[in-house]
């Protein structure tokens, strides 16, 4: 086509070779020309260079138009813009225009035209053909009629069904991929402009059997989620957000009844959810999915529908109180069975007729006491339980010996989980009960699971949790949450996420929360090795986070038989202190013999250390003790927030052991080489940064908030011809608004010193919404929640006064 716009003949060249020679060489003649390849699909993309467009030597421009992102990234565009639907406003000025130049539209047939022109939802494609249609009419009989069949999936309308479906349809059949198709139509099952979670999408992916159930969790999460994004490059599905931030898809509305349109052939769906009609269900022996989300809709008693294809069925959101007790006994292929979010206070006992089901959803019934016994379900792979009333474990549930993810969080009764059952489901991947009211899981339940990835329980004690570090199952695990001991008392509290990497398959971060030892302090043993992310927080007894020397320095390994040392903090890059009521300091020194010696830390000991960070510590007076600071040589970040008791950043010296070459003519300079970030937030007894000077030529910003009581801050400028200039990483120096007067009150080693660093200074507002944002992206929670028993913590609660 391009050749014939140029009036090249290409049809007697042979070779490819010399039809692009001939194609580029017209284009250079043309000179500067723009050209636009209009609506490429997936496997039409093409180099440029083998046709003859050389973008830089012809002078051309190349706009193309797709539907597919795809096609953008194989075809190299170095700009792509994506076509939004139209907004509310400009969707009806476009039907207007179509409708016909100055046509008056009576005031009854005009509000029709309006909810006309919204159903198309800002399609153009569908806005253009749907006022065509409409041209001419002035009859308000024939308006309401129209919108009626729009309004209603199961009619349609004529002219939509006719001309823009199948154009909507070419996106679905390039797909190309059963498994993507299916996955596409299956989103069709939610109710009109609803925000489906991408979790929840994938979840019911893998129990559907779509995506393979012996991947790992999180091989099946990429699968899933590589196929949503697929779905949205090809503009089937839009990407969104719910109201907590979780990443969402939904459906574009005439893509839905588009969806809908083929459900009806095959595979049979049959859909009533939301405002959608209910009259008339027809409950078909060819369905094979059915949606029934907030539809309201009770049975009668007796009723029992005869589906036996049915493989999936969503009755979730309903405000259903009560399932006839027959309802199931004709659904032998049912799989996915959601009743979630319902009002339920049991299941009828036709459930149990249900052998070919692989998920059962059941979270937040509230009032769910009974669920009838499970032992003949034994393909299920999940099981959903959380959020419900239920006293005790189900009956049978020792035989779901296929069983992926098991669920219980956030249960409303307090029970023992019986023994004997959780090392019989030997495939278990996920296991999540809920850490206040389900007591007793042994160590020994545990280490069978070898498969296990991701863990929240409460271990029966401190013995059994041991034990469990130290097995097998502990080391792969890729999310760990573990609350010991009673449910009055929280003596350990661990949360693990290990994240792997294709540089380094063996690296993982490890968030640990809670964890005291005999003598508060951690107890290194119960640390992995490789441990590089450490969160304790909300515990009364630490008094120090190690001591030195270790207690059990030396451990015999079990495979070699050989002694290794134990130096848990090597690889460790993150450590978040939060809520330490009686933490002292960050280092208990050990001594040799009785004597005033330093013992050594091992050389590797925080040797990987970037970031730290300290929240609510009230009784620890300095951070950091001279001794200490020669293994920090990584550190980057340093934030201390909300410490009412802290004085000193670095103390004068180890515990009264004596400063490091400390006198009034040769202050000591402590040096931190690639500390960048320098956060100082509410420490108001803070009086100095130390009694040296701190050298930290590699300082990008520093921060101090509402320290009134800090004269001096000891940094160590760069000098040249003998005076200070500001570090060369130096961005800024942010103060609070009310700072200014402290600022200028302030005491500086060369008289200079401020005027340099006055250029970086900004004073601003430190909201507490900014304070906020910075401990929940540290730490992972909100300030004021707690997931530790049910005891009140005052320094937590104190948050909003303090900020």
């Amino acid at each position: 086509m391009i050749a014939t716009v140029l009036k090249q003949r290409l049809k007697d060249k042979d070779d490819e070779r010399k039809r692009a020679a001939v194609l580029s060489q017209a284009l250079q003649q043309r000179g500067k020309c723009v050209l636009i390849l209009d609506d490429v699909w997936e496997g039409q993309e093409f180099r440029l260079e083998e046709v003859g467009i050389c973008l830089k030597v012809n002078g051309c421009k190349l706009i193309l138009t797709t539907r597919s992102f795809g096609v953008c990234r194989r075809m190299a565009c170095q700009e792509k813009i994506e076509v939004q639907s139209l907004p509310e406003k400009e969707t009806w000025d476009l039907f207007k225009e179509t409708l016909g130049h100055g046509l008056a539209l009576s005031p009854d047939i005009e509000k029709v035209a309006l909810s006309i022109a919204k159903r198309c939802a800002g399609l153009p494609l569908g806005i253009i053909t749907m006022a065509r249609s409409m041209r001419g009419v002035n009859d308000i009989h024939e308006w309401r009629n129209v919108l009626e069949e729009l309004e209603n999936p199961t009619t349609g309308q004529r002219d939509m069904q006719d001309q823009v479906f199948p154009i909507l349809k070419l996106s679905y059949d390039r797909l190309k991929d059963a498994k993507l198709q299916h996955c596409f139509l299956y989103c069709a099952l939610y109710p009109e402009d609803h925000k489906i979670e991408r979790k929840e999408l994938i979840t019911v992916f893998i129990v559907e059997g779509i995506i393979d159930r012996k991947k790992s969790m999180q091989a099946k999460f990429d699968m899933g989620h590589t196929w949503l994004n697929k779905l949205e490059n090809a503009c089937l599905l839009e990407s969104c957000e719910d109201e907590n931030g979780e990443r969402c898809v939904k459906m574009h509305d005439l893509m839905r009844e588009m969806a809908l349109e083929i459900t009806k052939v095959s595979p049979r769906f049959m859909v009533a959810t939301g405002h959608e009609k209910q009259d008339g269900l027809e409950w078909m022996e060819d369905l094979e999915k059915v949606s029934l989300m907030k539809c309201r809709i009770q049975f009668p008693e007796g009723m029992s529908p005869r589906c036996p294809k049915l493989s999936t069925l969503l009755w979730s959101r309903d405000h259903l109180c009560e399932i006839p007790h027959s309802f199931f006994v004709h659904m032998p292929a049912l799989r996915v069975l959601d009743l979630s979010y319902n009002e339920i206070c049991e299941l009828p006992n036709s459930i149990e007729n249900l052998e070919n089901l692989t998920g059962l959803f059941l979270q937040n019934c509230y009032d769910l006491v009974y669920v009838p016994p499970l032992g003949n379900l034994m393909a299920l792979q999940v099981l959903n339980l959380s959020e419900t009333s239920i006293e005790e474990v189900p009956q049978g549930m020792e035989m779901l010996v296929n069983l992926n993810c098991l669920y219980m969080q956030g249960m409303r009764n307090n029970f023992t989980f019986p023994t004997g059952i959780l090392h019989r489901l030997s495939h278990l991947q996920v296991l999540r009960l809920d850490k206040r009211r389900i007591r007793g899981v042994r160590s020994g339940e545990l280490k069978d699971l070898t498969l296990l990835e991701e863990i929240e329980c409460r271990a029966y004690d401190i013995c059994d949790f041991k034990q469990f570090v130290k097995s097998q199952c502990f080391m792969q695990l890729s999310l760990c949450d573990i609350a010991i001991g009673d449910q009055e008392y929280v003596e350990f509290f661990i949360r693990g996420r290990y994240r792997y990497t294709k540089k380094d398959q063996s690296a993982r971060t490890c968030n640990i929360s809670l964890v005291a030892g005999d003598g508060g302090n951690v107890d290194a043993a119960l640390l992995p090795r490789d441990i590089q992310k450490c969160y304790i927080s909300c515990c009364d007894e630490i008094e120090y986070i190690v001591r030195f020397p270790f207690s059990n320095e030396i451990e015999v390994e079990e495979d070699s038989g050989e002694e290794s040392r134990c130096v848990p903090f090597q690889s460790l890059e993150i450590l978040i202190l939060d809520d330490l009521e009686n933490l002292r300091a960050l280092i208990k020194w050990g001594r040799q013999g009785g004597e005033r010696v330093i013992v050594p830390l091992p050389v590797d000991t925080f040797s990987n250390l970037k970031a730290l960070y300290i929240f609510h510590c009230d009784k620890i007076k300095n951070l950091f003790q001279p001794g200490l600071l020669q293994y920090l040589q990584n550190l980057e970040r340093i934030s201390a927030i909300s410490c009412s008791g802290m004085e000193e950043i670095i103390a004068e010296d180890d515990e009264g052991m004596g400063a490091c070459n400390n006198n009034n003519n040769n202050p000591t300079t402590f040096s931190l080489p690639k500390l960048k970030e320098f956060e100082l937030i509410y420490l108001p007894l803070l009086k100095s940064i130390c009694k040296g000077v701190m050298a930290c030529d590699s300082i990008e910003t520093i921060e101090i908030v509402d320290c009134r009581q800090l004269k001096r801050v000891q940094f160590a400028l760069p000098l040249i011809n003998g005076q200070p200039v500001p570090p060369h990483a130096l961005q800024r120096i942010d103060l609070a608004t009310d700072g200014e007067e402290w600022w200028e009150s302030l005491e500086w080693d060369h008289p200079n010193d401020r005027n340099v660093l006055q250029p970086f200074v900004k004073f601003c507002k430190i909201s507490k919404a900014r304070i906020r944002l910075l401990y929940e992206e540290v730490t992972g929670h909100e300030p004021l929640q707690f997931e530790i028993g049910e005891r009140s913590r005052a320094s937590r609660s104190s948050f909003d006064r303090r900020f």
